[in-house]
């Protein structure tokens, strides 16, 4: 049986979708492990889909020495593990302000995730280009130019060189709140132009890359959606006085009203891409967790909290199926 996981966008929903994901894989709500032969994923999905290689390239002994990785969870946050990481993150290792980053189009400078996932995705987890990845993985991004939607696949002759750390950057760019990325190769030629957050476009949930894998059952993992209740300005404490001065104030709510705005868009986007889902295979599932808390959409401070939620609220509920 084949199975695919298309991870939606998520923002700094990142560990909802993680602590799902490992619950699926680990045999903790369906009765069985759940292994996914390929998978799919938009924005911060994009980064979900490239942690279950490395997982997976692990629990199968087929890791570099010293490039294993773990999910860990609740009580086991070790160096090797997804969960360590996600609970150590701060905003400062992913965004800053800059008048640099102003001028390429985005208010916010996304230079730290760079360096981020050169140190974990390149020299970590050897993974330098989108066909090191072994599974098969389709991830989302959107040409600036003309609005197309591209799935990028890690077997595509054409794709396979691209710089994985690059097509990251460029999944996660979401418009005016980071700036347009360009997608690079190790070897031979990279791709023309400037690239969008994979979920600006219909890709909000990538189930449309796995449209031709053939699979027998699907599972979207998705995250809770936020509204205006919760706030969504970026924190910004750890940057420069002198930069944010430079900045001005006004770039908060910039930033605010353009995360609620795509997050309304992506909901909308979602509610048809799962219908779409659900005629691409015999059994469809979706798993979104209904959590108390409300996280902001732009605070990656706040990742532990919203495993350990997720995770409690995964023991008790499984995927639904479409």
């Amino acid at each position: 049986m084949k199975t695919g996981f298309a991870f939606a966008g998520a923002a700094a929903f990142i560990a909802q979708e993680a602590a799902l994901a490992k619950a699926l894989m680990e045999g903790k709500v369906m009765g069985r492990s759940v292994r996914p032969d390929v998978v799919a994923g938009t924005s911060s999905g994009a980064l979900n889909a490239v942690v279950v290689n490395a997982i997976l390239q692990t629990i199968d002994g087929k890791a570099s020495r010293g490039g294993e990785f773990r999910w860990g969870g609740p009580g086991d946050a070790g160096e090797d593990t997804y969960y360590g990481l996600l609970a150590g993150l701060k905003n400062r290792d992913v965004f800053t302000v800059s008048i640099g980053a102003l001028a390429q189009g985005g208010v916010l400078d996304n230079a730290p995730l760079r360096r981020l996932l050169e140190h974990i995705v390149e020299r970590r987890l050897g993974f330098a280009t989108l066909g090191d990845l072994p599974l098969p993985t389709w991830l989302c991004v959107v040409d600036r130019a003309t609005g197309r939607p591209m799935r990028l696949s890690s077997l595509h002759p054409h794709h396979k060189n691209l710089s994985l750390v690059d097509v990251l950057m460029a999944s996660t760019a979401i418009p005016i709140v980071f700036p347009p990325q360009k997608i690079g190769a190790k070897t031979g030629p990279g791709l023309e132009g400037f690239f969008f957050d994979g979920g600006t476009g219909p890709d909000s949930i990538p189930v449309e890359a796995l449209e031709d894998e053939n699979c027998d059952e699907i599972f979207l993992i998705d995250r809770m959606g936020s509204t205006a209740a919760t706030s969504h300005k970026p924190d910004l404490s750890h940057a420069s006085a002198e930069s944010a001065s430079a900045m001005g104030g006004f770039h908060l709510e910039v930033v605010e009203n353009t995360a609620l705005g795509l997050e309304y868009l992506f909901r909308t986007i979602n509610t048809y891409q799962i219908e779409k889902a659900s005629r691409l295979a015999a059994s469809v599932w979706i798993y979104e967790p209904e959590l108390a808390t409300s996280y902001g959409i732009l605070d990656f401070s706040k990742e532990k909290l919203q495993w350990d939620e997720t995770w409690a609220w995964a023991q008790k509920h499984p995927p639904r199926r479409l």
